[in-house]
């Protein structure tokens, strides 16, 4: 596994994880490479952490399920939208379970017409459901789904437009169902909903505008559920007739039906337990241990709640990868406990995002500020010139590079801003 310079944005997850995932994996991403191969590697794990139902483990005493949210971040054209490629590993599961309820609907309301009942007909249930839903009706599917619901939604402004409502407790909710939390909801109209085990995966795109708003919730704790995956990539123009194109669509469209299939025989298992080796844990809890200590020295402190949520999200990745790897020999099969080949890819995919959430934070959060930089600010007079800083930082010894990527951190969180070339001005 690998450290990476905070101000490096481009970090990509470790190239050797990729002959090592389960075959899935390896014939779903075989037309891949770089960054789109990255990208389709986690915009898949989050769709599938939703087509797993009734599989779960035992985290710090409490049975999780393998839920995961995610938040794709990059410039406008810069090729994240290949992540929609992802969606067509639940449509068959969508479809299904539309064509299913809406049977279901339709019996209940003839037998309603015939007489033989005056209850209320359950509505139609969707897997999928858009960012701009009303709180109420996201209470109702999530109640009629048990199996689990995915948001999906290629602007991440759309949510966080939601969660910005005064009429809307959607951030409340999301927060409780990333934890499989009891959610309730009260209206003055008498309605009362409770979803005793809401599951939810998120996946999300968006740009580092968009990823702002979203980190005004960082204090209520939302903004510490999503993994989040960073780049400033600018894509090349594709050739969008290549044959490959359409192969990798291909791909993923016939593992839509793989995946149907083993969403049917999950779901009348009714339960498989997945769990860690004894080994794996005392090797999990050091892992996190030291990477807790790393933050603190960095002073990252304000992300100590991510990583503890990153923590739970390693052991999900690690039980969506062992289901995946052991899917075609599941009969009779109630236990699954992870090799070591699935443990350490998790590892590994949760701290090069970790890595990217620091990121994030250095370049975005404007409440944070390391004491280095803090010291070489306020040895700096209002207006100073690049040579000024760097005379500054050579006495608290920054390296001048850093100093170049800190002048631009600062200029991004409008700590200073640049009048002209070689002069700025704090603000």
């Amino acid at each position: 596994m690998k450290g990476r310079n905070q101000t490096d944005l481009k970090g990509m997850l470790e190239k050797n994880i990729y002959h090592r995932l389960p075959s899935f994996f390896q014939e779903l991403l075989e037309h891949s490479t770089g960054r789109e191969r990255d990208l389709l590697t986690l915009s898949s794990l989050t769709v599938i952490s939703n087509c797993l139902p009734f599989v779960s483990g035992i985290y710090n005493g409490s049975e999780v399920y393998p839920h995961i949210y995610l938040i794709i971040i990059a410039p406008p054209a810069s090729g994240k939208g290949r992540m929609t490629l992802s969606k067509y590993l639940i449509d068959g599961i969508n479809n299904h379970v539309v064509e299913f309820s809406t049977l279901a609907k339709k019996i209940c309301e003839q037998k309603k017409k015939d007489g033989e009942h005056d209850e209320e007909c359950p509505e139609i249930a969707r897997k999928i459901v858009p960012a701009n839903i009303s709180t109420t009706a996201f209470y109702k599917i999530l109640n009629i789904v048990k199996e689990g619901v995915l948001m999906f939604e290629t602007e991440a402004d759309t949510l966080t437009k939601m969660l910005g409502n005064d009429w809307s407790d959607l951030s409340d909710v999301l927060r409780k169902a990333f934890h499989t939390e009891v959610i309730s909801l009260a209206r003055a109209d008498g309605t009362y909903l409770e979803v005793v085990k809401p599951k939810l995966s998120i996946l999300l795109s968006g740009t580092p505008e968009q990823l702002k708003l979203l980190m005004k919730n960082k204090e209520n704790g939302l903004f510490s559920r999503f993994l989040i995956y960073q780049f400033n990539d600018v894509d090349e123009f594709i050739d969008v007739f290549a044959v490959k194109a359409q192969e990798l669509a291909n791909a993923f469209k016939i593992k839509s039906d793989e995946m149907l299939n083993l969403f049917k025989i999950l779901r009348e298992k009714k339960g498989i337990k997945f769990n860690l080796t004894a080994r794996q844990e005392k090797r999990f809890l050091r892992f996190f241990r030291k990477q807790q200590k790393n933050i603190l020295e960095q002073e990252f402190e304000n992300i100590i709640s991510n990583l503890k949520r990153f923590a739970l999200i390693a052991f999900r990745i690690a039980m969506i990868l062992t289901v995946l790897r052991h899917k075609d020999k599941l009969e009779n099969v109630y236990k699954l406990e992870c090799s070591d080949k699935d443990f350490l890819i998790a590892l590994s995919i949760v701290e090069t995002l970790l890595e990217h959430t620091k990121d994030i934070i250095v370049n975005f959060d404007s409440d944070f500020l390391p004491e280095l930089d803090k010291n070489i600010l306020d040895d700096l007079p209002v207006a100073f010139s690049r040579k000024d800083a760097i005379i500054s930082a050579n006495k608290f010894g920054m390296p001048k590079r850093t100093l170049d990527d800190k002048l631009n951190q600062w200029i991004l969180k409008k700590i200073i801003h640049k009048p002209k070339h070689g002069s700025y001005r704090k603000l």
